[in-house]
């Protein structure tokens, strides 16, 4: 891999339209190692407020991202001066959750906080190694994680341990069904939620990888944009 500047390129739309119908939550996120290294998401949500922050935690500078929900800012996103870049997406089909954690359990909407201290997806691997991974209620989610060092790592609660899923190739895409139902399945073989976007995004990655750039990274976000329809809710600009 060619190492050069690390470049974030994030794509946020302002949402016009006010939706009344019931939809899913649907973003998609990528990372990409070609002459630079990028991360890309698309946060595919109902109208929010969202706040963009940039914070020092002991000696680590963070990039965060996070929306209102039940008058509480959230953190989904986070990407540290070191490289490490953590963003939580929602999966389907959602799981009851649980508001409690017994011995040795974290939650995975804490992962994303693990940014805030370590330099590597391997130190976020340690930090759960003897730990279970467990859905909070009402939201279910699944992590993925990136260095500038060509590793990324998806982690998901599924069953009774956690699924990790190390990228063989030099890019990773993640939308909202699980990754570890399909490790073993062709691109056109996978039929799930966001599975549409998955292929776009990760064809068009693969067709221009020895070329990517950033204009390459926004090229590949707009692919995905979200439209207002009955089954999912618009990229938020």
């Amino acid at each position: 891999m060619k190492q050069a500047r690390i470049i974030f390129a994030i794509l946020i739309i302002t949402l016009c339209t006010c939706c009344t119908f019931t939809s899913v939550s649907a973003c998609t996120a990528i990372a990409v190692y070609s002459d630079n290294t990028l991360y890309g998401f698309n946060f595919d949500y109902p109208p929010v407020d969202m706040r963009f922050d940039i914070s020092r935690y002991n000696n680590m500078i963070v990039f965060s991202t996070s929306f209102n929900r039940s008058n509480n800012y959230e953190p989904n996103l986070e990407f540290n001066e070191k490289g490490l870049f953590g963003v939580m997406l929602i999966v389907y089909p959602e799981e009851q959750g649980q508001t409690y954690l017994s011995a040795n359990e974290i939650f995975m909407p804490t992962l994303v906080s693990m940014v805030r201290t370590e330099d590597r997806t391997e130190d976020i691997l340690k930090n759960i190694q003897e730990r279970k991974v467990v859905q909070y209620a009402n939201v279910t989610l699944h992590d993925i994680f990136a260095d500038i060092h060509g590793n990324t790592v998806i982690i998901e609660a599924k069953g009774d341990k956690n699924s990790i899923i190390k990228n063989d190739k030099n890019f990773t895409v993640m939308t909202n069904f699980y990754n570890s139902s399909y490790k073993d399945t062709d691109l056109e073989d996978i039929q799930d939620v966001g599975s549409e976007r998955y292929k776009i995004a990760y064809k068009y990655i693969n067709e221009n990888i020895d070329k990517f750039d950033v204009e390459s990274a926004f090229e590949c976000l707009s692919k995905v944009v979200q439209k207002p329809s009955f089954s999912s809710w618009p990229t938020q600009y």
